[in-house]
Parts: C-alpha cells; structure tokens; sequence
C-alpha cells in the first residue's frame, strides 16, 4: 500500500524544515506517527507530510549494518535489502571488501557480487594441507586452491623446547622436499645438551653458560709470592702497593705466583 503522508501544508506555522522535523521528534505533531516513506517539510509557512523520494533510505530494521531498506516511486518501503557500498551480504552476514578468512580463493567484491563470495583472481597465493607444494587460486577448479609439487621447498625446524631456540647453542634446521613432494627429516638442528662442561659455552641453552665453573683467566693485584688452591672458586685478600699479576686456571685448581708484597719491599728499601 502506499505510505501515509497525511495532509499536506496545514499544521503548526514553520519558518524551515527543520522547524517540522523537531515537532516530530518531540512527538507533538503529527497525531499519528509518520509512515517509514514519509518525511515532513514546511509548505506555505505550515508543517505538512510529504513523501521521500524513492531510493531514499526508509528502514533498517533487518539488525545488518550494511543493509537499508528504500522507498520506491509509490512512496512504499520496500522490504528488498539493499547492500551498502564497500560490502557483500553472504549468508546473512555483512562482510567488508576483501579474502574470506577461511578461503583465500574467495573474495568480497561488491562491484562482481554483493549477496556472496567471488572467485579470487587465479595465481592468488592459498594454502592446502601438503608441504612440498606450491599452492595457487585457479576458479575453474572445484575448491579454488590447486598445487603443484616443487622440490625446492623448504621448512625451518626445530623439535626441541621452543623457549631454547636459540639461545646458547641451539638453533634450528631445516627440512627439505624431495622431487615425490616428501618432507625430509629436520636437518642442522641443535638440540640442548644434558650437561653444561666448563667451555665457555651455554650447552643447556638455559641462558647462562658453565655455572659454577672456575673463570678461565682472572687478574690479581699482588706482586712476588704464591697462592695454590682447589674449587670453582677462591679469594685472595690484596695489600697496599700491589701490582698486576695474571693466572690462569686449569679445570678446578689454580695457583698464583707473586713473591713479597711491593709495599713491604719499599719499607725495608729493597
């Protein structure tokens, strides 16, 4: 039926739509609500009911953000949805231009399509579930995502702690496709070691490298005598006048050689 649009230039005086619009809005003028195709306007210095005119937006009521309902010539709200621009309507949901997130061969193009998905262009970069092959958009196929085996495909590896990748020496490998399109073994891969021997290296990949061992080369400031030890560690108390003396330390012993302290040497004036 067509819209009710009521009298037309008999109600309250106006200067400017605008006058119209706030009565209604206010909800003291019209008595009857107006009709989804019908706006009002200033005729004559009166407010009066006058149609929109078709193709104007006149309700949204479908819960879609990118859809509209439109009047048609006969001032009626059409309840066929219209799509907005810059979107497609694909299975009742609003989907903005771009890949569909589950299937990169297919895409939102309002201007091909604007109530579902269209065919991504062919050679757009997909993804199956085989590893040695390279994956490519073909519309014509049945899925879209089509391979083709290629040997020269390779995957970074690594099997052991992803926290130890790495760190100290561990690192990943690699693994490689053969001409069959088969995944080969992880190779070049270095995995933490069990224990952490005193080479200056972290073996453990745990961040730190040989806990508890004994440096490998310190300094001491003394001059002329001899301290000998065992352990991963010691201390040697230094006195006044001292000069620098270094020693180097084989697996937990260790042994400086300095002969009487400079100070004393200067006091007795030797």
């Amino acid at each position: 039926s067509t819209a009710d649009v009521g009298p037309t230039g008999d109600g309250p005086a106006c200067t400017t739509d605008a006058d119209c619009e706030t009565l209604v809005n206010l909800g003291t003028w019209p008595a009857k609500a107006l009709a989804a195709c019908a706006t009002a306007v200033c005729q004559n210095q009166r407010c009066g009911i006058a149609a929109k005119p078709a193709g104007a937006p006149c309700a949204d009521d479908d819960g879609l953000a990118c859809s509209h309902f439109t009047c048609s010539a006969t001032a009626v709200c059409e309840k066929t949805v219209q799509v907005d621009a810059g979107w497609c309507l694909v299975g009742g949901a609003c989907i903005t231009v771009g890949p569909n997130p589950q299937n990169p061969c297919q895409i939102c193009n309002p201007s091909e399509k604007k109530d579902g998905w269209s065919p991504a262009a062919k050679g757009t970069a997909c993804k199956d579930s085989l590893d040695c092959t390279i994956d490519t958009c073909d519309p014509t196929k049945t899925g879209g995502c089509t391979h083709k085996v290629d040997a020269s495909v390779q995957q970074v590896c690594y099997t052991g702690d992803p926290k130890t990748k790495d760190v100290g020496i561990c690192k990943a490998g690699v693994k490689s496709c053969d001409a069959n399109g088969v995944l080969g073994d992880c190779i070049g891969q270095v995995l933490p070691e069990v224990s952490d021997p005193c080479d200056g290296k972290d073996n453990n990949c745990d961040g730190t490298a040989d806990p508890g061992c004994a440096p490998g080369v310190w300094t001491s400031q003394f001059s002329n005598a001899l301290v000998a030890g065992s352990g991963p560690s010691g201390s040697v108390t230094g006195l006044l006048g001292m000069g620098n003396v270094g020693a180097s330390t084989s697996s937990t012993s260790w042994k400086i050689n300095f002969g009487l302290p400079s100070w004393l040497k200067a006091w007795l004036g030797k």
